[in-house]
């Protein structure tokens, strides 16, 4: 969705919606947050802000500022939607929770980008598999799961949502050749050739609701 309208009227549409929505300028300055957005963001209700840049804000997830600059600046020059995965201790958890953030540039009148409206949703509510089976959250681990471990889920859970190999390894921070090693062994003991399969599997077993542990490190990751 493109909004070709300025920030009032996209305020009255979002401002009494119970999931957190905002709006941000081309600068990356916050210009609203309505009610859910506040309490998603840890932001006190007296708190204005507006003209706030993220690092200004009295809550613990300022220090994700230059990742929310970087997808907010993509999300402009892509003029497109961008979803990111956003990891932190959100809605006041003291744990780190996964949410999945779309942001959707604003037009004004003659087509010029105002700024970025942006959403959250807890992960599992924008992951198709488990839409599809009606389940209402992620757990955390792999415990109790006899078929994989819990370094193989890092890895293969990463895989089943379309992340390569490659970039596997850069966010777990090891080498590539551990990133195949994981994966073949995976794939060797379900006797299966493809990530189709593998998803077919969790499904089938119930591990497509596990999100493992070291995932939830706080950060923001692409999808």
């Amino acid at each position: 969705m493109q909004c070709s309208a300025d920030f009032s009227k996209a305020i009255s549409i979002i401002e009494n919606l119970d999931e957190p929505w905002g709006i941000k300028d081309i600068e990356s300055r916050h210009v609203y947050l309505n009610l859910a957005a506040k309490r998603y963001t840890n932001t006190p209700q007296k708190f204005s802000v507006e003209g706030k840049l993220d690092i200004e804000f009295p809550a613990a997830w300022h220090e994700l500022y230059l990742d929310l600059i970087t997808h907010d600046q993509d999300t402009i020059s892509s003029n497109k939607s961008v979803r990111v995965l956003e990891i932190h201790c959100w809605n006041g958890n003291d744990n780190p929770v996964a949410y999945i953030s779309t942001k959707t540039p604003i037009y004004d009148d003659v087509n010029k980008c105002m700024g970025i409206l942006w959403d959250a949703k807890p992960a599992y509510s924008t992951n198709p598999i488990l839409k599809s089976l009606n389940k209402s959250n992620y757990q955390i681990s792999s415990e109790g799961n006899n078929l994989v471990t819990e370094k193989e889920l890092e890895v293969t859970w990463l895989l089943t949502q379309g992340y390569s190999r490659k970039e596997i390894s850069r966010i777990y921070n090891i080498p590539i050749r551990t990133v195949y090693s994981r994966i073949h062994s995976v794939f060797k003991r379900l006797d299966i050739h493809n990530i189709a399969q593998l998803r077919e599997i969790y499904v089938e077993y119930g591990i497509d609701n596990y999100i493992p542990t070291a995932i939830l490190k706080k950060g923001i990751y692409n999808l």
